[in-house]
């Protein structure tokens, strides 16, 4: 969720709409987008967590199928959103083979 996202009512500051919903939850941390690129150990995006993330085989597993999810989402609404080509889907697409193979290594012992 970003601030371009959420709609605020000028006259009493209160939200009244969220847009893009379908990637907004109240959930598990480690479905946030941003575990795929800053997720580095002591940076400032883990510190923030106060907890540890990423670090058993469990979060691991987690991590790869939510970002799998977010893959499947974007290459899913290339279709009705109606882009002018299909860069976002071969992106997207790219992003889902990738994560895919990450599955798998989690799975190789």
């Amino acid at each position: 969720l970003w601030d371009g996202n959420v709609f605020i009512d000028p006259q009493t500051a209160r939200i009244t709409g969220l847009f893009d919903f379908e990637r907004a939850l109240w959930g598990d941390p480690l479905m946030e987008t941003n575990f795929g690129y800053m997720a580095q150990p002591g940076s400032p995006f883990m510190q923030g967590y106060a907890m540890p993330m990423l670090e058993t085989p469990n979060q691991r597993l987690r991590r790869a199928l939510y970002a799998i999810y977010l893959y499947l989402i974007m290459i899913i609404e290339c279709s009705y959103r109606n882009y002018e080509n299909d860069q976002q889907e071969q992106w997207s697409r790219a992003q889902l083979a990738r994560a895919l193979d990450g599955l798998a290594d989690l799975a190789s012992p």
